[in-house]
């Protein structure tokens, strides 16, 4: 199952847009009918600017000028320059149509994970790593398009740092399968096109989510990948779908894991958790799907050097 994210997505209340100019001189020579359109509209069009910066069309307007210069939202589509949501100065530099890509199947994870989309479709992702976070400011770069995001160091909140995208990003998020509001809050599972998508893709979601859900222990001679996640109670048979999809894909890198049980109950809470064992898991999955977090990584890898060849050891006894 493919993805594709056009300009038809958009042409609703309330996207603006930015064409470019080739687009826009062609738009007005196909326009047969002028006196039935604003004049200032159309100058300030032709022109893309007015004395406030960048003049943005907006949907309805967009609707009527392709109406009127029998033109298909298609044929426009690739000098659509930017893209915006409501009157903010927020604005997206885009490359339509979006299409399934690893990147993009890395901030879905995001989303299951640190980050969420919150109410007004802003992107909002919080973590510790600042490597996590200049890894998804370059992968809304690459995926979805070039903008801004804004970006704080919460130190009364453990030293984390804070990042929000303009909405529009967040609404591109959520055509692609990004649940929107706080994950407690809701059902969700992983979209069809990662999980029907090719390797590349389904390792970038497993990498986006481990990084920000998963933990690596090391006691004694216990060795394992813990991923726990928790929800509402009423949504326990939603989680448990979540977790054994993630599993399903895993096992497509040659790693097993454990069937998902209960962690914890707490208040109105449920905490359900996997694990997985065994050197010959971790070394796949060291291999399949390489985590963004150094210190799990490098932890991991260590957990790998632990074990103890045994052929090696019956050399060394038997010389």
């Amino acid at each position: 199952m493919g993805l594709n994210i056009n300009l038809e997505c958009f042409l609703k209340h309330p996207f603006h847009f930015y064409l470019d100019k080739h687009i826009r001189h062609e738009i007005i020579k196909k326009i047969k009918d002028k006196p039935k359109l604003d004049k200032r509209t159309l100058n300030e069009f032709l022109a893309g600017n007015t004395k406030h910066g960048l003049r943005f069309v907006n949907y309805a307007t967009l609707i009527k000028l392709l109406k009127a210069s029998n033109l298909k939202p298609k044929d426009i589509e690739p000098y659509v320059s930017y893209i915006k949501r409501g009157w903010s100065n927020s604005k997206l530099k885009i490359n339509l149509p979006i299409n399934a890509s690893p990147e993009l199947a890395l901030l879905i994870a995001k989303t299951m994970g640190d980050g969420s989309i919150l109410s007004d479709f802003r992107f909002h992702y919080t973590n510790n790593n600042y490597g996590l976070i200049k890894e998804v400011i370059n992968y809304v770069n690459k995926a979805v398009g070039k903008t801004k995001p804004y970006i704080e160091f919460r130190k009364e909140k453990n030293n984390c740092y804070e990042i929000k995208f303009p909405s529009v990003v967040g609404y591109i998020l959520a055509i692609a399968g990004a649940p929107k509001s706080y994950k407690i809050l809701n059902e969700f599972d992983i979209p069809l096109w990662i999980k029907k998508g090719d390797k590349t893709i389904k390792s970038m979601f497993i990498r986006g989510i481990f990084d920000d859900e998963a933990s690596i222990n090391h006691n004694g001679r216990s060795r394992r990948i813990i991923f726990a996640m928790g929800k509402l109670k009423k949504y326990k048979n939603s989680l448990k779908k979540f977790l054994d999809s993630i599993r399903m894909l895993l096992r497509e890198f040659d790693v097993n894991s454990s069937p998902v049980s209960i962690q914890e109950f707490y208040k109105n809470r449920v905490m359900l958790r996997f694990a997985i064992y065994r050197k010959i898991n971790f070394d796949n999955f060291i291999k399949g799907i390489k985590l963004s977090h150094l210190e799990k990584r490098n932890k991991l890898n260590k957990i790998t050097k632990s074990y103890k060849d045994i052929h090696k050891q019956k050399i060394l006894f038997l010389a």
